[in-house]
């Protein structure tokens, strides 16, 4: 039960990470997306989105809170903390990577 606790935690902690990047990196005045879509629609409750594409946006939007969660799990007793710090900044790092090449590549 504990395990599931941690490892619940880690994904909140991976939620909010994924919340603050986006966040941030939609108020940054310097990355500014263009308003052109290639299907004409910027809205998804009103546009039809193909379902591989769902599937996509799912885990693009919440892959660090599982990988988050599934490292507290399987660091619970077993590694040492230093070894956790370093898995979590290092996946923190290339959340924040993965989110800023999204928003930098569509600013160009």
């Amino acid at each position: 039960m504990k395990r599931f606790g941690v490892a619940l935690i880690g994904s909140f902690c991976g939620l909010f990470l994924t919340w603050a990047c986006l966040y941030a990196l939609s108020h940054t005045p310097w990355l500014h997306r263009s308003n052109e879509s290639i299907a004409g629609c910027h809205e998804l409750g009103k546009c039809a989105v193909p379902w591989r594409d769902a599937v996509l946006l799912l885990a693009y939007l919440l892959g660090p809170a599982v990988l988050l969660g599934l490292v507290n799990a399987v660091a619970w007793k077993h590694w040492s903390a230093l070894k956790w710090a370093g898995w979590f900044f290092g996946i923190t790092i290339l959340t924040v990577a993965l989110y800023a090449t999204d928003y930098s590549s569509a600013a160009f």
